[in-house]
């Protein structure tokens, strides 16, 4: 006779006892997956957001000839893009309803017309305001930073680079950032 009829009662109660075991790890497993999934997510959609902005201005605060107005939110400078002979006047700044703005004016015979005005469309909002932090830290020829109070008075003259940070709320306490230094190549 075969002695195949079956589990012995101990063999159940240790399978059942581990059971539960498994299915915790399999359910942290899974949490951590996730979890992971989405904080890729959100750097992936961080990343997208801050590219564009930061391409841009660095693109044309690169080529500024001179800096007509400047404040840690705000900055507009003088440029010759499309070489035409006729300056634009470009302008980066945040607003206080957490917008980031690039805007473009045409030069022509004493007269200023806007050509563009564009306001990135994040998925998240701009953050500077909310935080105080200044969107623009601005350094001059021997790289010492110029104090805010001195931003107005001296940027315009003398400033040979720019610190842009960029923040953006991400949403349940969070916040994201990135920094890029632009030296301005046309100055002096």
């Amino acid at each position: 006779m075969s002695d195949d009829a079956g589990f012995s009662l101990t063999e159940l109660i240790v399978v059942v006892g581990l059971l539960p075991i498994v299915l915790a790890m399999a359910w942290g497993g899974l949490m951590y997956a996730t979890t992971s999934a989405a904080v890729n997510t959100t750097q992936g959609n961080a990343a997208h957001d801050f590219a564009n902005p930061m391409e841009q201005m660095s693109r044309v605060l690169m080529q500024n000839t001179s800096i007509r107005s400047a404040s840690a939110n705000r900055i507009e400078v003088w440029t010759d893009r499309d070489m035409d002979g006729s300056p634009e006047l470009d302008a980066f700044y945040v607003t206080a309803d957490k917008k980031l703005v690039f805007e473009r004016w045409g030069y022509n015979s004493g007269r200023t017309t806007i050509l563009s005005h564009n306001v990135w469309n994040m998925s998240t909002n701009n953050h500077n305001m909310a935080t105080t932090t200044a969107l623009f830290t601005y350094y001059d020829k021997d790289g010492n930073v110029i104090a805010d109070a001195d931003i107005a008075s001296r940027a315009p003259s003398n400033a040979t680079r720019v610190r842009v940070k960029l923040l953006m709320d991400m949403g349940k306490g969070r916040t994201a950032n990135d920094v890029r230094d632009i030296l301005f190549r046309n100055r002096s």
